[in-house]
């Protein structure tokens, strides 16, 4: 984190002065998140044979499902341990995503049901499908207002989002076809039962991220400054990766526009969320 923190600095060190230390923070786990998730990236598609219900995975091919899991763990574990802040969505998605990964590998291990390390190769693609949108993100810190940006996020907003459907779909299928056969039972009635809930849970998180993302990419596009600069609230939007905090205007103690207040987490008054706070000083 450091060695990417001094890197940032050094590449635009003007841009870097101007970011509060939260936002630092921000950006630096924007590049952490590209790093890591493109090599779990790499390994999941070397054994991606694996999903293949027909194909006898060797000890090989386990050893490197592993490898993708735990760098995956280990990026995430960090992540929540050491944000500053997080929203409430962005914690749920981590959460759950290494929840239900490790359980499904887990139960495999107890079970030698092979339906299940294929269940959990494939989830773990919830966490590792999301470069665009972290380099919209990042371009979005450090370019803002171009059509470059306005595209990487367009792009970041609905590709994740559309290969993550078909892992969950791929996940719900083989839990259809291998899981409920054998019964309400044991760990597999754990898992007919967790399974359902842990894909609503990632499914309203990932909705509701895409819609984040594709609103910054409305803001970003140069001529687009009427809507979008007025201090008019727009529906509520959470933090996605600390999409925005701390903004230019707060920091400067100017007017804010409605996005930057939502983003960071004023509500208009009256709203269902107008008395919540940002995650974790709510809780």
């Amino acid at each position: 984190m450091r060695i990417t923190g001094y890197t940032l600095k050094r590449m635009a060190p003007a841009k870097w002065a101007g970011f509060s230390q939260e936002m630092r923070v921000n950006v630096i786990s924007y590049v952490a998140q590209i790093i890591f998730t493109t090599i779990a990236l790499a390994i999941q598609l070397a054994v991606f044979r694996l999903l293949i219900p027909t194909y006898k995975f060797t000890l090989i091919d386990i050893q490197l499902a592993r490898t993708a899991v735990s760098i995956v763990c280990l990026l995430y574990l960090a992540e929540l341990l050491f944000r500053r802040k997080m929203r409430l969505t962005l914690v749920t998605h981590h959460t759950v995503t290494l929840f239900i990964t490790v359980f499904l590998i887990s139960v495999w291990e107890k079970t030698g049901e092979v339906a299940l390390a294929r269940m959990g190769l494939a989830f773990l693609f919830q966490a590792t499908l999301e470069q665009t949108s972290f380099v919209g993100l990042l371009m979005y810190r450090y370019r803002p207002r171009t059509s470059e940006t306005y595209y990487v996020l367009l792009i970041g907003a609905f590709l994740p989002i559309v290969l993550k459907l078909f892992s969950l779909g791929y996940v719900l299928g083989l839990w259809g076809v291998y899981i409920i056969e054998h019964g309400f039972e044991g760990y597999f009635a754990a898992i007919d039962v967790i399974l359902p809930i842990c894909c609503l849970l990632l499914l309203f998180t990932q909705f509701w991220s895409a819609w984040v993302i594709y609103m910054l990419a409305l803001k970003s596009w140069p001529e687009n400054k009427t809507a979008m600069d007025s201090a008019v609230y727009l529906p509520l939007m959470p933090d996605v990766g600390g999409v925005d905090t701390f903004g230019a205007a707060g920091r400067k103690g100017v007017e804010m526009t409605g996005l930057e207040k939502l983003e960071m987490g004023i509500y208009p008054p009256g709203s269902p969320m107008s008395g919540m706070t940002s995650w974790p000083s709510a809780w």
